[in-house]
């Protein structure tokens, strides 16, 4: 019986590893090429000024209520990141001038 159990256990075990995956991907906007390299050139300190309206433009899609609303979001938690990283910059740059 014990034989029986651990052989099933072994077949349950190695049955549970097959899985299956598949991707759906969208094919690359060829009419305006510039907007499958926006992610990749595009500085924080330039998307913090955009408006909701301004990225829609941008991206080509419009966008719902719950987008604007995330992308307002977004753009305050960057904005607050980017004062930190100025005021941790000030901070080295007077600490380096009372040391010398």
């Amino acid at each position: 019986m014990k034989f029986y159990f651990s052989l099933f256990c072994t077949c349950c075990l190695l049955n549970t590893s097959t899985s299956f995956a598949f991707a759906i991907s969208k094919p690359r906007n060829i009419e305006n090429p510039g907007i499958s390299n926006f992610s990749n050139n595009f500085k924080t300190s330039d998307f913090v000024k955009l408006s909701a309206k301004d990225f829609s433009l941008i991206k080509g899609k419009k966008m719902n209520l719950l987008n604007r609303v995330s992308f307002s979001f977004l753009k305050m938690r960057m904005k607050g990141n980017l004062k930190k990283i100025l005021l941790q910059r000030l901070i080295i740059i007077t600490l380096k001038k009372v040391r010398n």
